[in-house]
């Protein structure tokens, strides 16, 4: 069953077959063809040879007998007794023959009439046959209808014929069925040809005569009909772009919407009061022919039409004589119905252009898949415009009439071509956008190990398994120290092999889009080439900030997504670990600058480097990719805040405050009767060494200013948190509270910023007179102790990036007073102590 469906749809067996298989059909089938052509020759020839020899013969026995009576008359005559009479009656007998001849005459006209229509019912189909394969199918509608008025003569004939048609030609009704199929045959193979934009408008023109002759079709009808297969065409070419060239699928659909229009222009626009079709109507209703040196062997100017039904090979000149004046003088009468005005011709041409407009837009994009890359696309964009940019004057004059000056480009093809580009553009930065996938998957395998290091190890020990730097290279290999240059570069970003992959991939996908999209910037065209090219790369530069943004967005997403683990160890790394590939991408990626603001020309190195002119888009994207690296640092902030909070309340809440406090053992004397604090608790010591460690942990060098300042503040407000919540608690003498006025001193001045409630809490709990003493000393003490540590917890005294020196003023001896214990107690001086009284 399948086999048969198969036969019967062509395009189905032209899939499904080999090119042999196709061939030998259509050998096949040209055989049957001819097969069945001389078939129908021979069965209208023999019959009909026999028709006319029936004829002759039945002439020929009349004759005979007509001689043979008369032989006997003659006899009878000469032999007979009654001559006289005979004689008598010769006169009588003259005249009656004289009357029969004429009847037998008349008789005999009226049987090569009917002869003569059967024949040219019988030669037809060949004729029509001939018309068809050479294109002719106005010649072939014409043969129609002289055929169907044939036969309808011959049917009124039956009526009122002494003969007996039907017996004497049963081949009638037979020869009719088989001219009517010709009939639907023609009309489908007229419009199809209409499709063909090789033709000259006279072919087009004569072709919709027949359409209006045989179909009774309308001007309308018949311009409407070729616009609608021209659009089929399209649809056929555009279906073809598995195997077919898209640029040679572009030419030839702009050339059949060139054609089409001057062919329309041609055809039905009046020209000197009359358009083409029109005098082709006007003509062919009063003559049955179209002028000579415009028809396509539809004209016969020697004979008249009906000529034509008759075989070549036949007397052509012989039998028409006998046929009846009503067919030699026919004439068609067919209305077209009113011709089209300028106006008309113009609005159903916009029409269909915009038809052929949505069709483009909506099913071009289909060829367009094949294309990958941007070049490819300016590539076959320049092969339309050199297509577009051929001069033709009569296509001018048409687009001028029709369509006011219509540009190709602009209604058929800029739309779509800058619609996938676009299509393009998301589709590679799609890629990008889903690079973060990868990302998550890196951070995944990595909290799977058992060590999760976000930072590198300069130098490699036997039994590190973090990742190292580099190696030292061998002084003799030029590679080896080529790599350990590059490594050394490395190392100042502390980009892990994660991170450096993970940038690297960044870098080389929009390093790939960027170029394929400075192809348009190499493009020299036309005004509105440059604006395409213009929007192309806005369009980009915008989607690429879209995507960078989103970019970030996942990774704030992922960092998220890990604050849910229970692994505080692993929730701290994983988070910086994505905030610094976020911030690795917003300063230290060379292609983001570029593909945010496209240029052939390269920027300046200052450009890259300082935010001298720096594009806007740009610095968007750096302050969301700086603020998920802020973010990023903020459990391991909340962990570290948390974890010194502890630490502080356990040194206070423990540690004795009073005479029996450990730190009092190593108090100095400052003057003969002064002994006073000269460094802090060691255990608060510990807890800040504790945070620099944990700062130089994650690499200090890494963590900017913004992060430093939020650390800071978070443990100032520890301290001051800590303080005032257990200092009304703690049991203490003077000494401790000088212990605790000294470390509170010494933290202050390392956050620089003091509580005074704290203060002048602790400063209740101390003798005034000995205030006044212990202030000064104690305060130079806290100073010194100050310096001291800066070298150890140096993380957090210079984390604002400014000099120590810049931190400090000189005091009224010589000493160094910090900044902040200046905004607290003024500038340091020596008390004056009360004269004795």
């Amino acid at each position: 069953m399948s086999r048969e469906n198969h036969s019967n749809d062509p395009d189905t067996y032209l899939i499904e077959s080999s090119v042999p298989d196709v061939r030998a059909l259509e050998l096949k089938t040209r055989h049957a063809i001819e097969a069945q052509k001389q078939e129908l020759r021979a069965m209208v020839g023999n019959k009909y040879q026999d028709l006319i020899s029936a004829a002759d013969t039945i002439i020929t026995m009349s004759k005979n007998a007509q001689a043979i009576k008369t032989n006997f008359e003659r006899m009878q005559t000469n032999y007979d007794v009654q001559t006289i009479k005979a004689n008598a009656k010769k006169a009588l007998e003259l005249r009656d023959q004289k009357n029969n001849s004429t009847i037998v005459d008349t008789k005999r006209r009226y049987v090569y009439c009917i002869a003569a229509l059967v024949k040219s019912l019988a030669d037809v189909p060949e004729q029509m046959w001939h018309a068809m394969e050479n294109h002719r199918y106005l010649h072939a509608s014409r043969l129609f209808v002289l055929a169907e008025k044939v036969y309808d003569y011959l049917e009124q004939e039956k009526q009122k014929s002494f003969v007996d048609i039907e017996v004497a030609f049963p081949v009638i009704q037979r020869q009719w069925d088989a001219v009517s199929a010709f009939k639907q045959h023609i009309i489908q193979r007229s419009l199809h040809y209409l499709c063909i934009s090789e033709q000259t408008p006279e072919h087009l023109a004569e072709i919709m005569v027949g359409l209006m002759l045989l179909d009774n079709m309308s001007y309308q009808d018949t311009l409407q009909k070729m616009l609608d297969m021209r659009l089929n065409v399209m649809r056929e070419i555009i279906q073809q772009h598995k195997t077919r060239r898209l640029s040679h699928q572009l030419k030839e659909i702009t050339t059949v919407f060139k054609r089409t229009l001057i062919q329309t222009f041609s055809i039905f626009v009046p020209t000197q009061h009359t358009s083409l079709i029109e005098s082709f109507v006007a003509s062919f209703q009063q003559t049955f022919l179209i002028p000579s040196k415009s028809s396509h062997g539809n004209e016969t100017p020697s004979q008249p039409a009906i000529t034509r039904l008759f075989s070549p090979s036949s007397n052509v000149h012989l039998m028409v004589r006998y046929l009846p004046d009503t067919l030699q003088t026919y004439l068609p009468v067919f209305d077209p119905s009113s011709p089209l005005t300028h106006q008309d011709v113009q609005a159903m041409v916009r029409a269909w252009t915009k038809h052929v407009e949505q069709y483009l837009q909506h099913h071009l994009s289909q060829p367009l898949a094949a294309i990958q890359s941007h070049a490819d696309l300016v590539q076959l964009r320049t092969q339309v415009f050199e297509s577009l940019e051929q001069h033709d004057t009569s296509w001018q004059t048409a687009s001028d009439s029709l369509l006011s000056s219509y540009s190709i480009w602009h209604g058929l093809y800029r739309d779509t071509f800058n619609a996938y580009a676009r299509s393009m553009v998301d589709t590679a930065l799609n890629t990008l956008a889903q690079q973060p996938q990868k990302v998550w998957q890196t951070v995944m395998e990595a909290s799977q190990q058992a060590d999760f290091s976000v930072t590198m190890h300069v130098w490699p020990d036997m039994t590190d398994q973090h990742h190292h730097a580099f190696r030292l290279p061998h002084l003799s290999s030029a590679e080896e120290i080529k790599a350990f240059t590059r490594d050394l570069a490395e190392t100042v970003h502390d980009r892990t092999n994660d991170l450096y992959r993970l940038q690297d991939a960044f870098d080389t996908t929009l390093a790939r889009i960027r170029k394929d999209i400075q192809v348009y910037l190499s493009m020299e065209g036309a005004c509105d080439t440059k604006e395409d090219t213009e929007t192309i790369k806005t369009y980009f530069e915008n989607q690429c900030l879209d995507t960078v943004m989103a970019y970030a967005d996942q990774l704030q997403a992922f960092i998220e997504r890990i604050a849910a683990w229970t692994d505080q160890n692993k929730i701290n790394h994983g988070s910086i670990f994505l905030g610094r590939l976020a911030k690795n991408i917003g300063c230290l990626s060379k292609e983001l600058p570029k593909a945010l603001s496209v240029s052939l020309d390269t920027m300046p190195v200052f450009e890259l480097r300082s935010r001298i002119h720096q594009d806007l888009k740009y610095t968007q994207v750096q302050d969301k990719l700086l603020y998920v690296y802020h973010q990023s640092h903020t459990p391991w902030l909340d962990w570290l805040e948390k974890k010194f909070a502890q630490d502080l309340e356990s040194t206070l809440v423990l540690t004795k405050w009073n005479d029996a406090c450990p730190s009092i053992t190593v108090w100095e004397n400052v003057e003969q009767d002064i002994k006073i604090p000269t460094q802090s608790t060691n255990d608060i010591v510990k807890n800040l060494y504790f945070v620099c460690e944990e700062i130089q942990r994650i690499n200090s060098t890494m963590i900017d200013q913004t992060i430093m300042t939020q650390l800071r503040e978070k443990l100032l407000h520890v301290v001051n948190r800590v303080y005032q919540t257990h200092m009304e608690r703690l049991e203490m003498t003077e000494n401790g509270a000088l212990q605790l006025i000294f470390d509170y001193l010494f933290l202050s001045s390392l956050f620089e910023h003091t509580n005074s409630t704290v203060i002048q809490f602790l400063k209740q709990q101390v003798d005034p007179i000995n205030w006044a003493s212990y202030e000064y000393h104690l305060k130079s003490q806290v100073n010194k102790f100050y310096i001291r540590q800066s070298l150890i917890l140096s993380v957090l005294t210079h984390a604002t990036h400014e000099t120590y020196e810049s931190q400090n003023l000189p005091c009224a001896d010589g000493m160094v007073c910090r900044r902040d214990m200046e905004a607290v107690y003024g500038t340091c001086e020596k008390p004056a102590y009360p004269a004795a009284s």
